[in-house]
């Protein structure tokens, strides 16, 4: 009889084994799905949204709305707000969860996800040739290159680094729609020049650029490109080609900042930043600043920007670029 019993428990344990087993592998898959379904979204951003969904299968072996919501607030976080919502709208269309009624904890974000004109020009004089190069060597997709190719790449990211900075802070774009920018969307109106960019949603927006990230332009182009796409030296760009390039230069972007500035800032910073100086130098216009973003309501901007900041209303001034 116990002979029985112990060959019922370890069957069940069997059972139960293969059981997991399986669930780890739909669950990897579902994963692995959720990933390739973020195509499009920076590195980190896909990081941070699969760590979320990975802690939520942790959690909970059945995913359904009371477990959702629960799991939500147990941290209370924008960012868990975010990517479960996200995984829930792809995976569980069917869930009728009001996202709007879950709260979550409200930060002073522009404290620390801003940077100013005067911090990125200070940024702008301060990175240099030899610690990209350094940073370029680090990069794994690059290492069946010669020392003197690395260098060479090195100096390119270092280029289009500065510029696409310049061209973030003078259009408030997002930095995939600078990546797309190609020699034809650049554009002379009489004594402005002005740049043709594709943002979300397909949405075209014709944005001025300042005469001195220009003059960064041209010579970037003349000495760089003879191809269409300006950063990236052919007509037909792959959303590999733009995720790879989007974690180059979004890397040493972060590296750079924490040594230079203390801080490590993203390409979304300066997009915040570029508004901020708008709002202020159109004399706290939030209608100007919404049309800038290209939001579709000045709410949506105000939300965005949070103007109540004090840092901000004390330190951003008018001034003429400086790069």
């Amino acid at each position: 009889m116990k002979v029985k019993l112990v060959g019922e428990k370890n069957t069940y344990l069997i059972i139960k084994m293969l059981f997991y087993i399986k669930m780890n592998i739909i669950k990897k898959n579902i994963i692995k799905e959720f990933e390739d379904k973020l195509k499009g979204y920076s590195p980190l951003t896909v990081k941070n949204y699969v760590c979320q969904v990975n802690k939520l299968f942790k959690e909970y072996n059945i995913i359904n709305e009371n477990n959702v919501v629960k799991f939500i607030r147990e941290e209370n976080t924008i960012l868990r707000k975010m990517s479960i919502k996200k995984f829930c709208e792809l995976f569980y269309p069917s869930f009728s969860i009001d996202w709007k009624k879950i709260k979550v904890k409200s930060t002073d974000r522009t404290e620390f996800q801003t940077i100013l004109y005067n911090e990125l020009s200070f940024f702008l004089k301060e990175i240099s040739e030899d610690e990209i190069i350094i940073l370029t060597k680090k990069f794994k997709h690059l290492k069946n290159l010669s020392d003197e190719e690395i260098k060479k790449y090195g100096i390119n990211l270092y280029k289009q680094l500065k510029l696409i900075l310049m061209l973030g802070f003078d259009t408030g774009a997002r930095i995939r729609a600078i990546l797309k920018l190609r020699k034809r969307d650049i554009k002379i109106f009489k004594d402005e020049v002005k740049i043709q960019l594709v943002e979300k949603g397909d949405k075209k927006l014709f944005m001025k650029i300042t005469d001195e990230t220009y003059s960064h332009l041209q010579l970037y182009i003349l000495k760089y490109e003879e191809n269409n796409c300006i950063f990236f030296g052919k007509s037909r760009v792959s959303l590999e080609d733009m995720d790879m390039k989007y974690y180059e230069l979004w890397s040493i972007l972060k590296n750079m900042s924490r040594k230079i500035l203390g801080k490590g800032i993203s390409f979304h910073w300066i997009r915040r930043g570029a508004g901020y100086k708008i709002y202020e130098d159109s004399g706290k216009d939030i209608v100007a600043t919404a049309e800038f973003f290209g939001h579709k309501s000045s709410a949506q901007t105000q939300k965005y920007l949070k103007i109540t900041s004090k840092r901000l209303e004390e330190v951003l001034k008018k001034q003429k670029r400086d790069w």
